[in-house]
């Protein structure tokens, strides 16, 4: 099993980041890039739940996918007023 204290990797600027933190932040950026669509270049699909549930407990405090969803969707403008000014 991997330690946090042992196994880390060492960025430039002399901090350290552990296995686990990298793995989140690429399933940020895979998530970012390719949402849960299949195909040859993505694996979004392919990360564990577990990793699901802290991703998006780092992204928006969400507690679930669905909560992550159902938060992005409130922030979106609601009349075509705010969706003009939402594009400027």
């Amino acid at each position: 099993m991997y330690r946090d204290d042992v196994n880390f990797i060492e960025n430039e600027d002399g901090t350290k980041t552990t296995f686990k933190q990298f793995a989140l932040d690429l399933a940020i950026y895979a998530f970012y890039t390719s949402g849960d669509r299949q195909g040859s270049t993505r694996f979004f699909n392919c990360v564990p739940n577990t990793i699901r549930t802290h991703m998006f407990e780092m992204i928006d405090g969400a507690q679930s996918y669905s909560e992550y969803i159902r938060n992005v969707i409130d922030s979106l403008p609601a009349t075509d007023e705010e969706i003009i000014n939402f594009s400027r």
